[in-house]
């Protein structure tokens, strides 16, 4: 079962009515997806995806699971949707016209992937561990890639200090900032929305 589970939460997300386990069900008020994130999504900078059945998972954890396919999203994750909110938020209040992210991972490609379809200049510095697949896709999706530093700390130390010297770019943290984490949340309002039954709500989300 940890095999099969560790390969799932990799790429996907898992969920389980709270209903089976006798929880409470989700009040009417809860926040309906499209008031979340309304401009990025109307704009087609993330989808909303699908909620379906694991019947082998189901079967070995005894209780229903359902995968949230984010996989579906243009850059391959969730991080899309976090991206998208971000960074269509800078471009409308701010007048951002370049991004500068510290990624080797779905963020950077996520960062990459949004920044372009707001016409934004996307650059990207990475450590020397990236995965040159990795460092290919970003530059298959127009991004400036740099690869800089051992590790992450000092591959994001150079894009703060490129920030720094260019007034026309503006720093974007791959996990750390409120923009991020409500573009993020729109995946649970979904599934909210999605689950078989009124009221439902997940008693256990996992993701990697």
């Amino acid at each position: 079962m940890r095999p099969l589970l560790a390969s799932l939460t990799a790429f996907l997300f898992l969920f389980i009515p709270s209903s089976v386990l006798g929880f409470g069900k989700m009040s009417s008020a809860s926040t309906s997806p499209s008031t979340v994130a309304s401009s990025s999504r109307e704009a087609g900078l993330f989808i909303e995806t699908p909620l379906v059945s694991s019947s082998e998972l189901t079967k070995l954890c005894s209780r229903p699971v359902y995968l949230k396919l984010d996989t579906l999203q243009a850059s391959g994750s969730f991080k899309d949707r976090g991206m998208a909110h971000l960074c269509e938020t800078f471009k409308t209040q701010k007048g951002t016209k370049k991004l500068i992210s510290s990624s080797g991972g779905n963020a950077g490609l996520a960062c990459a992937t949004v920044g372009p379809k707001l016409g934004m200049e996307v650059s990207v510095i990475v450590p020397e561990s990236t995965k040159p697949i990795v460092v290919n896709k970003l530059k298959s999706l127009g991004a400036d890639v740099t690869i800089h530093g051992k590790n992450w700390n000092a591959a994001d130390e150079l894009a703060r200090k490129r920030v720094e010297e260019d007034a026309e770019a503006e720093y974007v943290s791959p996990y750390d900032h409120q923009l991020l984490w409500t573009g993020h949340s729109t995946v649970v309002d979904e599934i909210v929305q999605q689950l078989p039954g009124v009221g439902n709500t997940p008693a256990m989300i996992i993701a990697s």
